[in-house]
């Protein structure tokens, strides 16, 4: 009498496994992102000194890295690199929401510790970018800029993108 029952459970309770499998598979999945973001964090927490200084490295189309490490091992021993960001090769104009995307990324990551009291940016690559980079560090915190000298291939202190710099202008 009630075989037709029968006939439709059984299809009904292989369909709510899988909703079921799906469900543990998301949250399995999004446990992992949250890890993932957890252990950046920490990452961070671990590099800012006590003073709260860091260092941000960014070239697009050109490493700076070693300079700037050999900047700060020579001149500001104690500051780390908190955002160590590079895009090898030649990067066109079509790329550069990307890239900003990218950085602005990185950046945030740094910014979420909430340790950072201030930061000193390091820049090799197209001044479009460069233009992003001082609306992405708007109203973080003192952010010193430095370019790099192409003849003596040391870095100078520019400016410090803050507050008073940007009313001031």
């Amino acid at each position: 009498m009630f075989g037709w029952l029968e006939r439709i459970a059984e299809p009904a309770g292989t369909i709510g496994d899988l909703i079921a499998f799906g469900a543990y598979i998301y949250g399995f999945l999004a446990l992992l992102r949250a890890r993932s973001r957890y252990l950046e964090r920490r990452r961070l927490l671990d590099v800012v000194p006590p003073d709260g200084t860091v260092a941000v490295s960014i070239g697009v189309g050109l490493t700076v890295k070693a300079d700037v490490e050999r900047y700060l091992r020579e001149r500001f021993p104690s500051v780390p690199v908190a955002v160590d960001y590079h895009r090898p090769g030649v990067v066109s104009a079509p790329d550069f929401p990307k890239v900003i995307r990218e950085i602005r990324d990185a950046m945030q990551a740094a910014m979420s510790t909430g340790t950072i009291r201030k930061a000193m940016l390091f820049y090799g690559g197209p001044s479009a970018i460069m233009a992003a980079l001082g609306a992405l560090a708007d109203n973080w915190v003192p952010v010193d800029v430095f370019q790099l000298n192409q003849k003596s291939r040391d870095y100078e202190y520019t400016f410090t993108l803050d507050l008073e710099t940007v009313k001031g202008l």
